[in-house]
């Protein structure tokens, strides 16, 4: 699954996630990939979804439309939570994972949340590696924060195309990501600007992935990808430049 991030709440208030450095491209990242939930659990992705596209209420009727697409409800508040036929009647099992979520972008009461920080520059460059330690291991990934490094243990040593998670993250310039519709295989992916990145081949780069200007070397097809193993140049010749 991957978040719209322009229908999130993005840290500049104009819900355009490509002026917001990288905040709402983390979203993905850091509360709904690998190591977040809501992308391992299909009614979480499904609530989402169904919420995400309830209409808004219309003042002018004395529905509440909004509610009756998310609960059993006295049109002022959900007095049930397993109506058929409401968000959180049809996916039960994913609403408890979607609070998390919720929280983790929007922040709760004492927290402020992913998408409600302030932006903070990026410390390494993802297509590159530059800005972190390649001698003692580091790797540049996304996180919570914008891209940052991450030091080893686990160590920063799986190859393209290699399987990839807690015990053994991917080498630099790379990242792991869900590479079937089951959502429960791992796999390292490259980073790339452009087409060139990848080999040169038309569409290999599927570039703004993360909606932030930088892509990756495989086919989007929206709940995972298919990532190019082959025919990828050492050195990017992008240099990188579409990293903010």
């Amino acid at each position: 699954m991957t978040i719209d991030c322009t229908t999130l709440p993005c840290s500049d208030g104009d819900n355009n996630a490509t002026n917001d450095c990288v905040s709402c491209s983390q979203v993905y990242g850091a509360c709904t990939g690998p190591a977040g939930t809501c992308q391992s659990n299909p009614d979480c992705a499904n609530f989402l979804a169904c919420v995400s596209n309830c209409p808004a209420d219309d003042p002018a009727t004395q529905t509440n439309e909004n509610l009756d697409c998310l609960c059993e409800n006295d049109g002022s508040a959900c007095t049930a939570l397993d109506a058929a036929g409401t968000c959180t009647g049809d996916y039960q099992n994913g609403i408890s994972d979607y609070i998390d979520l919720a929280t983790c972008v929007n922040g709760d009461d004492t927290t402020d949340g992913e998408c409600t920080q302030a932006c903070a520059a990026p410390s390494c460059n993802p297509v590159t590696g530059t800005g972190c330690n390649a001698a003692t291991g580091e790797a540049c990934d996304y996180g919570q924060t914008g891209y940052q490094c991450y030091a080893p243990p686990p160590p920063n040593t799986a190859a393209l195309c290699a399987s990839c998670g807690p015990s053994q993250w991917c080498a630099s310039e790379m990242t792991c990501l869900y590479t079937n519709s089951a959502q429960t295989l791992l796999k390292c992916v490259r980073y790339c600007c452009n087409d060139a990145d990848c080999g040169g081949v038309a569409g290999s780069c599927a570039a703004n992935y993360f909606g932030d200007g930088v892509g990756i070397c495989a086919t989007d097809n929206g709940s995972y990808v298919t990532p190019k193993c082959s025919g990828i140049p050492a050195s990017p010749p992008s240099m990188g430049t579409c990293a903010p």
